[in-house]
């Protein structure tokens, strides 16, 4: 067997592990007055403030395929292939759409958007942070 076809190989499985555990990479959480995700729970990889972020909802990967406008530019932080994912759509910003997946969707959908709203409403009294 040629030297390349045993670096391709090597190469190719390095990405397969890699995408199986990508799941295990990243962390999210709320912290103040900004949504942090976390690579390997130490490394901070984004930081969305909460006061950008208009609308928090549950998606299926079927469901998301089923709005290509949501897939045009997203920022999409989580595993390959999630069952269920957060959609983020944020007013400002390069990216309009960011794709999470956290562990408990439904769970964490809900505290992000209270938060969001918290957030919002501290930027308009003109407070800097909610905390």
């Amino acid at each position: 067997m040629p030297d390349y076809l045993f670096y391709v190989f090597l190469f190719g499985f390095t990405v397969l592990i890699l995408n199986l555990f990508r799941t295990y990479l990243y962390s999210y959480e709320i912290h103040g007055d900004v949504l942090k995700v976390k690579l390997y729970r130490v490394l901070s990889v984004a930081t969305i403030p909460l006061r950008d972020i208009d609308e928090v909802e549950v998606s299926t990967l079927t469901e998301l395929l089923r709005h290509p406008s949501k897939l045009l530019l997203p920022l999409y932080l989580g595993p390959a292939f999630p069952r269920v994912a957060l959609l983020i759509r944020r007013h400002r910003g390069v990216f309009q759409w960011i794709i999470i997946a956290p562990d408990d969707p439904y769970a964490f959908a809900e505290s992000l958007r209270r938060a969001a709203a918290r957030a919002r409403e501290f930027a308009a009294s003109g407070n800097h942070s909610p905390t």
